[in-house]
């Protein structure tokens, strides 16, 4: 999945025990994609949804990707579900963010990420060319990560923040950590990094490691910068206390003022959860517990901005194009609340990925979440493929009958139905 192939190469083992060559250069071509599915792998995709995605959370300049079986490269989508087989790619001047849970890759310019893997424990990477920094957080015992270079790989499996540059044939490759430790491997190569540390791989044919001390780096450092916690504004001044009336005996004070409420912990481990927070309110209910009321006008409807796409693993899938449209639309449920739309993230420990949490079928409103007929859907202006796309899936679970878009156009565009 590479343009212009270099001469430089190596093979290497993986953490997953597969054996990758991977020259230095930019995405080439890829091959064509099979044909258009046929109602038994509609429902094979539909049922075999990945449990766990990345997203792409920011686009910055020319951004391409390229997801799995698809046959040509394609203008990057915020929100785009990250999983198995995608590829992306950064033109010069041009950077992208990648969400895994809490944790985060940024490519910087001229640089090309394939995701080969991501399961619940680990995530595996290659990167043929260019220059990413990780920032991981929230990784639990047993998880880790491996990005995989063209002279050696580097195994990740705490929290921290790191640096890995490919190199390429005048260079070398490069992996710094500024916060955590890593391991690099590879033919004839090993070394262990701690905090504040710089690994280099040289070499064309016959690749040595060696440590050296770390320098400053503009891109380390900008991203860095991103990272600190932007500090919160003063508080607001109390009002002055009311001065007693003769005959009462209760001292007046200021009014106390309730706690923010906070994200349930469970949010934090979805793509894009952390950022809920700086964008919509959280709320304390009784019936729900928390629930997040996103920042729409009167009148808003979810599931109107954006587009379905049709990925292998999860069948037909919404990409919302609201900068924090990605969990909303993929944990959790939408729900009904005192008369506005609320966003539910759910009870379970875990979250679960879905590729869209429309329930579109024979059903009412009700329960936890949003269950109704097409009909319904037009008179709300929600956005739903043309009913001759649609698709049968009946769930394992009781309820309602799914309905999912027949692929045919790779994607499409959202158009309201008329009200």
């Amino acid at each position: 999945m590479r343009r212009g192939l270099s001469t430089l190469g190596a093979t290497t083992a993986l953490a997953c025990g597969t054996v990758l060559a991977v020259p230095f250069g930019a995405p080439a071509a890829a091959q064509a994609p099979s044909p258009t599915p046929r109602m038994a792998e509609i429902q094979a995709a539909t049922t075999d949804a990945p449990a766990r995605v990345g997203r792409l959370a920011r686009i910055g300049g020319i951004v391409s990707f390229h997801p799995d079986g698809a046959e040509r490269w394609e203008p990057a989508m915020l929100n785009y579900p990250v999983s198995d087989g995608a590829a992306f790619w950064t033109e010069p001047g041009a950077q992208a963010d990648i969400d895994l849970a809490a944790s985060r890759i940024v490519m910087d310019a001229s640089t090309e990420l394939d995701i080969n893997s991501i399961d619940a424990l680990a995530v595996n990477a290659t990167l043929p060319q260019g220059y990413i920094y990780l920032r991981l957080r929230g990784l639990t015992v047993g998880e880790n990560l491996t990005i995989q270079t063209p002279r050696g790989s580097v195994l990740i499996r705490v929290n921290g923040r790191y640096g890995v540059f490919a190199g390429d044939l005048d260079n070398p490759t490069r992996i710094t950590v500024l916060e955590g430790t890593a391991r690099i491997s590879g033919p004839n190569v090993s070394l262990d990094l701690a905090a504040g540390q710089t690994g280099l791989i040289e070499g064309t044919d016959d690749f040595a490691a060696r440590m050296v001390p770390t320098q400053d780096d503009p891109f380390l450092v900008a991203q860095s910068q991103r990272d600190r916690p932007i500090a919160p504004p003063p508080p607001a001044p109390l009002p002055q206390a009311v001065a007693p009336q003769p005959g009462n005996r209760r001292q007046a004070g200021p009014p106390r003022v309730p706690p923010p409420v906070e994200a349930p912990p469970a949010v934090a481990a979805m793509p894009g959860g952390g950022e809920l927070g700086a964008h919509g309110t959280w709320a304390e209910t009784r019936e729900y517990g928390r629930v997040w009321y996103p920042p729409v006008a009167t009148g808003w409807r979810p599931y109107r901005d954006g587009r379905w796409v049709w990925l292998r693993r999860g069948g037909w899938t919404w990409v919302d194009s609201a900068p924090w449209g990605f969990a909303p639309t993929h944990y959790g449920r939408w729900i009904q609340y005192q008369g506005r739309w609320a966003w539910w993230p759910g009870a379970a420990p875990r979250p679960v990925y879905t590729p869209a949490l429309f329930a579109v079928g024979p059903g009412q409103h009700g329960g936890r979440g949003v269950s109704m007929s097409v009909g319904e859907a037009r008179r709300l202006n929600i956005v739903l493929p043309p009913p001759r796309d649609l698709a049968p899936v009946r769930p394992a679970a009781p309820g309602p009958i799914l309905f999912r878009p027949l692929p045919g156009q790779g994607s499409i565009p959202a158009r309201p139905f008329p009200r």
